[in-house]
């Protein structure tokens, strides 16, 4: 935080907030218990997305500095796509990179760097790999020895929507069009502020 330009006080009042966290529970309308957690504050914590988005930009940025110290490249997906070598989504991280020796040892690096700064541990067994189809399999098998993630041979459902898929769009994406076409003649007045 202090490197993102934030002063002494506000990072030191952000502290105090996450090392003094306690949670009570409301039963039959009494407030009991003074639960006091051990890795500090929780997804549902009201102030967890703002410190995801400040740990975002961080991770974001140390991405970029390897790139600019050549260590990493930006990959294209497709060739019509921007490049890229990272996504934030919701709570998910996806790190694009080469499977080669030298971007292996950076992205290990990278990731020991992380959890030195931040004091978070990354969880493997929550995490996974997947390879593109090109991808040299002895290359791919050092790699996953190596890390010690799962290899997933392509997710295929995220969020409810497809990851891979092939040419024929129209075919995958029907679905969607199905479910906006039946939404659009519900009855607009039933529906509440939110539900609209």
């Amino acid at each position: 935080m202090l490197k993102l330009g934030f002063s002494l006080v506000w990072v030191e009042k952000i502290l105090r907030c996450i090392m003094s966290v306690r949670y009570s529970f409301s039963l039959n309308s009494d407030i009991i218990g003074n639960v006091i957690p051990s890795r500090g504050i929780s997804k549902g914590d009201p102030l967890s997305p703002y410190l995801f988005v400040l740990c975002a930009h961080g991770i974001s940025s140390m991405i970029l500095s390897l790139e600019a110290y050549k260590l990493f490249t930006w990959v294209k997906i497709a060739s019509s796509c921007p490049s890229l070598t990272h996504l934030f989504f919701a709570y998910d991280s996806f790190m694009f990179f080469r499977a080669t020796m030298s971007e292996y040892m950076a992205i290990k690096y990278f990731l020991s760097l992380y959890e030195k700064a931040s004091g978070q541990s990354i969880n493997f067994e929550k995490s996974s790999l997947s390879f593109s189809l090109k991808t040299d399999a002895q290359m791919a098998d050092n790699i996953k020895r190596t890390l010690t993630i799962s290899v997933v041979h392509g997710h295929e459902v995220y969020l409810g929507l497809l990851v891979f898929f092939s040419r024929s769009k129209k075919l995958y994406f029907r679905y969607l069009v199905e479910r906006i076409v039946r939404i659009k003649s519900w009855g607009h007045k039933t529906f509440s502020t939110g539900g609209k």
